[in-house]
């Protein structure tokens, strides 16, 4: 016997139903993956955005993060806020990267402020969509806290979010938070428990070309450990995977200061030298600084000076500009 007509209808109507919930479901699944997909491209392979993106926004993006990568820390901080006005949408990718290049700038108040744009409300409806973005964000500010001395604001901050980045954040703003948790002890004088941290680091889950500062944080705990030998090769290491002009000059104050340790004042003068003439001249006060003790040390008082005052100009918010103006007051009330 044929169906009834109404049996039909429900069989058509059930059909139709089934074949639109699955539509959209695909859409929405398809959609998520997408974002993902770019949002890792963003991330790891900045250079083939143009395949996926071609707005005005993308383009601010690979403009500042090839200007920082290239040691160009004024002009990726100019593509970077653009990022951040209002005739862009808000994304925390975008502020992500004005961070970044502030801080590259060694504009660490710049990059604490950036937040004052938006309202609170705002922010924290934006960081309930998207944890993982607000989480990256929060990691990289606490280095602008630390540059700026405030060594105590850096490591609570850290301490805050890191219930919410072990339970909603991704490999990458784990491992960031880790990094960022063992330099700072680094600062406090704890390399010990900088190489306990630093243990549970995989470095293949950061993007290429901020893996070599994973070598040079265990390097700096090594080296303050006293164990110098192993600090040297890791900074060789970061050397070798530096890809922004940054991470080469600060391999080279890395290794000028494990030569200072050795008690090689003239070997140390060649690296930091080497790492003050680098094109990329952004922040690095604690390395100039460092310069200018190797000078005195060795009866160069001239140079010492310069290498002071160079540190001040060069990075006059980091709290190394602080010890150089200290220096030079030394220096000027000395006989």
């Amino acid at each position: 016997m044929p169906p009834a007509v109404g049996d039909q209808s429900a069989v058509l109507f059930v059909v139709i139903v089934g074949v639109t919930l699955a539509s959209v479901l695909a859409i929405l699944v398809f959609r998520r993956i997408a974002r993902l997909l770019l949002a890792l491209v963003y991330r790891y392979w900045p250079s083939a955005l143009p395949l996926f993106s071609s707005s005005e926004s993308t383009k601010c993006y690979l403009r500042s993060t090839r200007a920082l990568d290239n040691g160009r820390p004024e002009e990726a901080v100019e593509h970077a806020l653009q990022l951040v006005e209002p005739g862009f949408s808000f994304n925390w990718l975008w502020v992500n990267c004005a961070v970044n290049a502030l801080v590259n700038a060694g504009s660490y108040k710049e990059a604490l402020a950036l937040k004052a744009r938006w309202s609170r409300d705002f922010l924290e409806r934006a960081r309930r969509r998207h944890p993982d973005g607000y989480l990256l964000v929060q990691v990289n500010l606490a280095e602008a806290l630390y540059n700026l001395g405030r060594f105590r604001c850096g490591k609570r901050l850290l301490e805050r979010i890191t219930p919410e980045c072990n339970e909603r954040g991704s490999q990458l703003v784990r491992t960031g938070l880790i990094v960022q948790k063992a330099w700072l002890s680094v600062l406090m004088g704890d390399p010990v428990g900088a190489l306990e941290q630093m243990v549970a680091v995989n470095e293949r889950h950061l993007p290429r070309n901020y893996r070599a500062e994973v070598h040079f944080t265990r390097a700096a705990a090594l080296r303050d450990v006293g164990r110098l030998q192993e600090a040297k090769t890791e900074a060789l290491l970061g050397l070798k995977l530096s890809r922004r002009a940054s991470s080469t000059r600060n391999a080279l104050f890395i290794l000028g200061s494990v030569a200072a340790e050795e008690g090689q004042p003239e070997r140390a003068i060649e690296l930091l030298e080497q790492g003050a003439s680098h094109t990329y001249r952004a922040q690095g006060a604690e390395g100039l600084v460092l310069l200018g003790d190797q000078y005195r040390r060795v009866g160069r008082n001239p140079q010492s000076k310069q290498a002071y005052a160079c540190a001040i100009a060069r990075d006059p918010q980091g709290y190394a500009a602080r010890w150089a103006r200290r220096r030079l007051r030394e220096e000027a009330a000395s006989p």
